[in-house]
């Protein structure tokens, strides 16, 4: 092989190996049974970075352990069926998320779209400041309770491992 084609082929695979980290994780299962799923990471992703473009702030990049955090929370809260926070520097370490400088997050529940539950957030000024924070990556997720209600988790956070 030529060093044109070795050099092809070795990005080639490297390519394909950084698309495979990225891929959604499984979903996360309470022990209750309740499934989280992070299926509407990507268009939570694209409706927290258009109000951070709006409001002058970097875009934000989906964090692996960030969203197995956000599956983890999400899952408990339909298990619970109840809206509650996680404690989340344990959540983030224990999802993978090391060395993080800054954490953040935003739970909801009943909001049936990504609108919907963004347009809440966005109308309550702590959970804006998150979303418009100091952060680097971000983790989405939601899971639906036996009662029918979906729970929604958002996990923030800065200088951690993704």
């Amino acid at each position: 092989m030529t060093r044109a084609r070795s050099v092809a082929a070795l990005m080639a695979v490297a390519a394909t190996v950084a698309l495979g980290a990225c891929a959604a994780p499984p979903p996360v299962a309470s022990p209750s049974g309740a499934a989280a799923s992070s299926a509407s990471a990507p268009d939570m992703l694209a409706a927290v970075n258009a109000q951070r473009a709006a409001n002058g702030k970097a875009a934000l990049a989906l964090c692996g352990p960030l969203i197995r955090a956000a599956e983890t929370q999400s899952a408990a809260q339909a298990a619970q069926m109840r809206m509650h926070h996680s404690q989340l520097a344990a959540l983030a370490n224990s999802a993978g998320y090391f060395g993080w400088l800054s954490l953040g997050e935003n739970v909801a529940a009943g909001q049936t779209s990504v609108d919907q539950v963004m347009t809440a957030w966005m109308n309550s000024s702590g959970h804006k400041a998150n979303i418009l924070g100091s952060y680097t990556h971000a983790g989405f997720a939601q899971a639906t309770g036996a009662n029918g209600v979906i729970y929604w988790t958002q996990e923030f956070g800065s200088g951690g491992s993704c």
